[in-house]
């Protein structure tokens, strides 16, 4: 036969069916109950786990414990302390004969004596006696002085009292009367008492200033832990020199680092090197940046992009732990590019500041471009404005070895880049692309290729506003005039109220013919 499961069991089975059969999860099961004559001990042990608790029982175990300290150290001070007396109140004892020794504490006016044993005066010291005779033992007592002992309990043991500091005559009052008296080094414990309420009284004006100081330093470190270095290296760029125009001679200057990425070993046959850095100069909106990235995109390599303001912190060191990060992460991916844009940020001349942050994380920045370990397959390209300012070090032979200037565009590179932004904008069937971007491109002299892309999106915009399918020449026109003088028109001279209406004129009657319109402020 099969034997019959406990009534526990089948309980189990059918709160298990039931919640199965509604779709939530089972219980867990429960905890066994320890047995035996320390289950209430196990049983308190387990319900104390969880940080809180313990949190809580410690907190707990801590003030009782700082409770019990303080109790016994006020009892022992109120049992064994010495009790203090006016000074007229030792003296008189003095006079009298009732004190054995007296000792003068180091660096202190204090006065430490005690009584003498078989005296009278000790005698009288009951327990509970609040009242001491003072004089000559064989005098009446209705004569006698009465020196109070202020306090109950137990009698001290000694007293003390305050040296006043101009009474010239109690040591020759302590020889007559035949008193020990010396010198007592200062207590320990008396020391750190004064130790501590000086620095308790420097410290507790300026506790607020350290919170706001700690509290400051953990939102920098903080942010210092988040602002990292961008590193895209998984990412190959989609950009090649197809789409960056108007800058021949600089691509034929990157194009041999691009053949080196690509295939090192045909210039190794021949001992040459791949250069190990690579400096791009030039006015703001050149291209520097896009360049970069159409030579990792031409190699197909990975890209490392970064500003060189990331580097510099407030803390001492993280600029160059950085710097480190980012090289050891581009050797894992060799062969790779890595980018600093705005190099001058942390890669000026050493000793006209102060900045001993910048300094350290340019330190790194040169041993990593020339260091002992080198840096196969990693080539590196740094932008920045202000050639000028950077440091001699840093732009020698073997670490920024090559230095391509990128200008600004002639007439010829600004069709040609007009040509790669016009390629995503519908232009008015009536107009010839090539010319109109001949046309635009004879009336933007000194534009940066960033110049010509705001002319192109501030024409999208202005042919929005008019609610037409296309850019036509006319908002050409105008988006060349609002982004040399600005949205609001001329720059305030009279001969520029007619220069958008002469332009349009010109270019519309003669887009082939390359014309120049001049006005003066002066006469009609």
């Amino acid at each position: 036969m099969r034997p019959l499961e406990p009534a526990s069991s089948a309980l189990e089975g059918s709160s298990t069916g039931e919640s199965s059969s509604s779709g939530r999860p089972p219980k867990p099961p429960a905890r066994p109950r320890p047995s035996g004559r320390l289950a209430w001990l196990a049983e308190a042990l387990q319900g104390l786990k969880g940080p809180a608790t313990l949190r809580r029982i410690l907190t707990v175990l801590f003030m009782f414990g700082l409770g019990s300290t303080l109790s016994l150290a006020s009892n022992r001070g109120r049992c064994a302390g010495p009790q203090e007396l006016m000074y007229s109140e030792f003296l008189a004892l003095v006079r009298s004969g009732n004190v054995r020794a007296c000792r003068f504490e180091e660096s202190s006016s204090r006065i430490t004596f005690d009584l003498r044993p078989h005296s009278s005066v000790a005698a009288a010291l009951a327990p509970h006696a609040t009242q001491v005779p003072v004089g000559d033992p064989t005098a009446a007592v209705s004569t006698a002085a009465v020196v109070t002992v202020h306090g109950s309990g137990p009698t001290p043991r000694q007293f003390y009292t305050k040296r006043l500091t101009f009474d010239t005559q109690l040591i020759p009052t302590l020889m007559a009367a035949g008193v020990e008296f010396g010198m007592l080094k200062q207590s320990v414990t008396s020391l750190l008492v004064r130790v501590l309420g000086s620095a308790l009284l420097l410290w507790i004006p300026l506790m607020p200033l350290f919170f706001v100081m700690r509290q400051f330093l953990r939102s920098q470190a903080g942010a210092s832990k988040k602002r990292k270095p961008s590193l895209n290296g998984s990412e190959v760029p989609t950009t090649t020199f197809a789409d960056v125009a108007g800058m021949e001679s600089a691509k034929r200057e990157l194009a041999e680092c691009v053949a080196c990425l690509k295939n090192s070993s045909k210039f190794a046959r021949l001992g040459a090197k791949m250069p190990s850095g690579v400096l791009l100069s030039g006015p703001p909106g050149t291209g520097k940046t896009l360049l970069a990235r159409a030579v990792a995109g031409e190699a197909g390599v990975p890209f490392f992009a970064v500003a060189a303001s990331e580097f510099v912190e407030l803390f001492v060191g993280r600029g160059a732990a950085r710097i480190r990060e980012l090289f050891a992460e581009a050797r894992r991916k060799a062969p790779c590019v890595v980018f600093i844009d705005e190099l001058d940020a942390v890669g000026g001349k050493r000793g006209i500041g102060l900045n001993e942050e910048r300094d350290q994380t340019l330190n790194q920045l040169l041993t990593e471009l020339d260091g002992f370990d080198g840096r196969p397959g990693v080539l590196l390209l740094a932008a920045t404005n202000r050639p000028d300012v950077l440091d001699a070090a840093l732009l020698r032979p073997g670490r920024l070895s090559r230095k391509v200037v990128v200008p600004l565009p002639d007439e010829e590179a600004r069709a040609a880049i007009l040509a790669v932004h016009l390629r995503r904008v519908p232009l008015a069937s009536q107009h010839d692309r090539d010319l109109a971007c001949e046309a635009v491109a004879k009336i933007t002299a000194g534009f940066s290729g960033a110049d010509l892309s705001n002319v192109v999106n501030e024409a999208a915009f202005l042919a929005a506003r008019s609610a037409t399918e296309a850019v036509g020449l006319p908002e050409l026109v105008e988006a060349v005039q609002r982004t040399r003088f600005g949205v609001n028109g001329g720059s305030g001279l009279g001969a520029g109220l007619g220069l958008p209406q002469r332009l349009r004129g010109w270019l519309v009657d003669a887009m082939s013919s390359g014309r120049r319109v001049q006005t003066s402020p002066y006469g009609s």
